[in-house]
């Protein structure tokens, strides 16, 4: 019966754990004007979007972008402020995926070629699929290019202090199991 109650536990810790796990976040997409709608705003520190969905086309997608993004075409990007107005904030949404920046790492303005890049870290949402930590490089010109790249890591702390947590209770009740035969 002991062993039964264990293997059960196991099983069912090992399915939990697999589902708390987002896939690692691979590979780089990037994005072009579809309509010739977005202005960085040097002064203010601000990127600011044609406000209407597929507002961007998508160029290019490699690893785990391509897979996910399939034959979508179009991007929505969203206005943000880069300066001392951040605030956490969605960035963009392709094909069900979304990236909400999180925080700023490096700031590089060029104004006099009107370039801009980006590095910091936030979340991809595949639609409630999260993977967390995912680190960014965004690059922008004022003629209407961009490009994006992540890499990210694996489960989030919450997930995995759940799983570790039910595993302890898993291990307590079979001792006491124990201990009572």
């Amino acid at each position: 019966m002991l062993k039964k109650l264990l293997a059960t536990c196991t099983f069912g810790l090992s399915l939990m754990g697999a589902s708390a796990m987002a896939a690692p976040l691979t590979g780089s997409v990037s994005f072009g004007d579809l309509s010739g709608g977005f202005s960085i705003d040097f002064v203010g520190d601000k990127f600011d979007f044609v406000d209407a969905a597929d507002n961007a086309s998508i160029t290019n997608a490699t690893g785990t972008y391509a897979t996910e993004l399939g034959a979508t075409t179009t991007a929505t990007f969203f206005d943000f402020d880069y300066g001392a107005g951040f605030a956490a904030t969605k960035v963009w949404s392709a094909g069900g995926m979304e990236f909400i920046l999180e925080s700023l790492g490096t700031v590089h303005e060029f104004v006099n070629s009107a370039v801009l890049i980006l590095n910091g870290t936030g979340y991809i949402d595949n639609g409630g699929e999260i993977t967390s930590n995912v680190d960014f490089s965004f690059s922008a010109q004022n003629n209407g290019t961009f490009s994006w790249s992540a890499g990210a890591s694996s489960v989030s702390e919450p997930s995995t202090l759940a799983i570790f947590s039910l595993g302890l209770a898993g291990l307590a009740i079979s001792r006491r199991k124990l201990k009572k035969s």
